[in-house]
């Protein structure tokens, strides 16, 4: 079973990629993804005239976009793990209690 993680790591980064697409959220959750890109692009081109300020934003963009992937890789590799553990009887969530 290792080799099937391992081989969900390697995966996960290049599906991660075609997976994260901009979906339909609920208005009172979160913006639409065109939404996010809107303020984005509208931020960086208010940027545009001072080249010190635009990289500075762009490299925070970059940031945050890479802690997302890095967290979203993290609750599959997670969620395909408790799956495992599930399956073979090493995990019962079922029992756990909220507290």
């Amino acid at each position: 079973m290792r080799y099937v993680t391992a081989a969900l790591e390697d995966a996960l980064s290049e599906r991660l990629n075609e997976i994260l697409v901009p979906m339909t959220k609920r208005d009172d959750l979160s913006p639409a993804y065109s939404e996010v890109q809107a303020a984005i692009e509208s931020l960086r081109h208010r940027l545009s005239d001072d080249d010190s300020l635009l990289q500075a934003f762009d490299e925070t963009v970059s940031l945050i976009r890479s802690y997302s992937f890095d967290e979203y890789r993290a609750c599959y590799l997670q969620g395909f793990k408790d799956h495992r553990q599930l399956l073979i009887g090493d995990l019962d969530f079922l029992s756990e209690k909220d507290e």
